[in-house]
């Protein structure tokens, strides 16, 4: 610092002219990484895409009639997801549910569209695009998607009831490629358990 303050103003200038081509032209390499990125998505998407049973759609015209999201199953993602921000679309894997999971997996993706989820996400990712330099930033990135993530869970609890909420957070661990719980063994004590602990 002490070397750039006593340079001559050319000097400055120069090494600011640097510095701003340097973080310009990360800025342009990271959003071509995140369109060759979202492209990649955007082709295993249109590959695998089948047509459903109509029940996914069904529940969620019970959730809101004017929702203007569509559902679309895919052979190729391995977990549910929604995606679009001004056409929403749900992506279901191909994986065996029951309509109550269903109702859970469209309920939370539903929430993350009404809470304007999607939004707060492709900003985080411009802040993770223009910030590329920094490392805490993907940190931030990472640890902002997370809280989205959460508070989205928070909202589903707060809209079931306590053994619901249980159903809900064992569908999501199947989801995520774990095994269902077995619901007859559950009592009231596993359910105090639970929630003290939230």
């Amino acid at each position: 610092m002490n070397l750039y303050a006593k340079s001559e103003d050319i000097h400055k200038k120069i090494v600011m002219a640097v510095i701003l081509t340097i973080w310009i032209i990360g800025i342009i390499i990271a959003v071509v990484h995140k369109m060759r990125e979202w492209n990649k998505v955007k082709g295993y998407l249109i590959k695998g895409t089948s047509e459903g049973d109509g029940v996914a759609e069904k529940i969620l015209r019970e959730i809101d009639s004017e929702c203007p999201i569509k559902i679309e199953y895919n052979l190729a993602i391995a977990e549910p997801f929604i995606k679009g921000l001004r056409h929403p679309v749900i992506y279901l894997p191909e994986k065996e549910c029951n309509e109550k999971e269903l109702e859970f997996i469209l309920m939370h993706e539903y929430l993350h569209w009404k809470r304007k989820d999607l939004w707060k996400k492709f900003i985080i990712n411009i802040i993770g695009m223009i910030f590329w330099w920094n490392p805490l930033a993907y940190l931030l990135c990472k640890d902002l998607d997370q809280i989205i993530e959460l508070n989205c869970d928070n909202a589903m609890s707060k809209k079931y009831s306590e053994m619901d909420t249980l159903y809900y957070l064992d569908t999501l661990t199947y989801m995520a490629g774990g095994r269902r719980a077995n619901f007859d063994k559950v009592s009231s004590d596993t359910l105090g358990f639970v929630k003290s602990l939230k």
